[in-house]
């Protein structure tokens, strides 16, 4: 199977799970699975198409006092870990209005973990969820994210334009 033709089976496959997931009334709506059953919505498509399951937690710098196996260098102050970005997903960048110090204040200011979302990626390149079952190349344009930034900008009394559009 080319990588053209995997691709556009797992948008398939993404969009089939929706349909799946509304028709069946596991959920009313793309949002309603993003808000707590993301999970199962992501556990249930991995390994299909080149689909893996990932969480938020997966961008955060390890603190290797952890001892948890994972000994990325640990970057006080940064959650983020910028050098797994820049290596492994370029295409990750900071939203508009914010760069990547504002990020990493968003990301500890949230407690950026596991338990906020669970999502797909698709050879490395696109991010997936039931709201964005065409994906995105930046994890942060998943609507679930657009949702908790702008929040946190609000908060912050920063500027709300510049949000993403998918």
């Amino acid at each position: 199977m080319t990588d053209k033709t995997q691709l556009a089976q797992a948008r398939k496959d993404v969009c089939m799970k929706l349909n799946e997931y509304l028709e069946s009334g596991l959920a009313n709506s793309a949002m309603q699975i993003n808000s707590g059953q993301c999970i199962d919505f992501a556990d249930e498509l991995c390994g299909q198409s080149g689909l893996e399951s990932i969480s938020a937690e997966a961008f955060q710098v390890v603190d290797p006092s952890l001892d948890d196996g994972d000994h990325r260098k640990f970057e006080e102050g940064r959650p983020l870990d910028r050098r797994l970005l820049a290596e492994d997903w370029p295409e990750v960048v900071p939203p508009p209005g914010m760069d990547w110090d504002s990020l990493d204040e968003w990301a500890a200011d949230i407690a950026l973990s596991g338990g906020h979302h669970v999502f797909l990626v698709h050879d490395a390149k696109l991010f997936f969820d039931a709201e964005c079952p065409e994906g995105t190349p930046n994890f942060l344009e998943l609507p679930f994210f657009q949702r908790l930034i702008q929040s946190w900008k609000e908060e912050k009394g920063m500027k709300a334009e510049g949000a993403f559009t998918p």
